[in-house]
């Protein structure tokens, strides 16, 4: 197993893991934000899933491919929901990321893959990149507001969140930019060390994002402990200095 091979099974086990965390913590509290966090890691466990039988059959079914292009277009309408709960959501905002979503499966269900490369063929996939780099987009500058005027390890928490969504949203430009522009994805993209390095540079962001996603969403309790220690490390200390400072009455 070489090292993009390991990148990608742990990227991928990264995935699936959290979307289990979430969709047990969603039965266990039944909250509405947790079934938002759920269905959005959902959409991304998916198409990994769909991803790993295809590597593991060597087998690419054109119907199954196309369904988990479909549910992958929902990650930046659940997100945008998923926002919701922690910042207010202009009412604009949430009806272009419902329409830029069906408006988005109908495009992959009908279109995917383009018969040709043309500036019409081209026009569906520059919907689909707006559309999701939009609303993406939104959300990541959404959760950093919120991240500013929190404190302790919810601010920490958030800065996770939304440097994973900064980070999808690059890798879908990145991508866009070469599907949009034959080209440029030709010069990149055909075999020697420039398609090793945007290769190797593509994984290792999506295992970022994976990492930033869990950190944000799922930490593990001993993390949360050690971070809840941190913090109260801190404000002894602070407190200690501010004591320190004062004149003795």
């Amino acid at each position: 197993m070489n090292q993009e091979e390991i990148i990608t099974l742990l990227t991928r086990s990264i995935f699936i893991i959290i979307t289990l965390i979430t969709v047990i913590d969603f039965f266990k509290t039944r909250k509405q934000r947790q079934l938002d966090i759920a269905l959005m890691f959902s959409s991304l466990a998916v198409t990994t899933i769909i991803q790993l039988i295809s590597d593991i059959t060597g087998v690419k079914n054109r119907n199954l491919q196309i369904f988990g292009s479909v549910i992958l277009m929902m990650q930046p309408y659940f997100m945008c929901r998923l926002v919701q709960h922690f910042y207010p959501v202009n009412k604009i905002i949430k009806i272009t990321s419902f329409w830029g979503m069906i408006l988005s499966c109908i495009m992959i269900a009908v279109f995917s893959p383009p018969n040709q490369e043309t500036v019409m063929a081209a026009i569906p996939l520059l919907i689909i990149i707006l559309y999701f780099i939009g609303v993406e987009g939104y959300a990541t500058v959404a959760f950093v507001m919120y991240a500013l005027r929190s404190t302790g390890i919810t601010k920490l928490r958030l800065n996770f969140v939304a440097a994973s969504s900064g980070l999808f949203v690059l890798l879908m430009l990145i991508v866009g930019v070469l599907s949009i522009i034959p080209a440029l994805r030709d010069s990149v993209t055909k075999p020697g060390a420039m398609q090793d390095w945007l290769k190797l540079l593509i994984q290792i962001m999506g295992l970022m994002m994976a990492v930033f996603y869990y950190l944000g969403f799922a930490p593990p309790r001993f993390l949360i402990r050690n971070w809840q220690l941190a913090e109260l490390q801190e404000f002894f200390s602070k407190m200690s200095e501010k004591g320190a400072t004062q004149p003795i009455k």
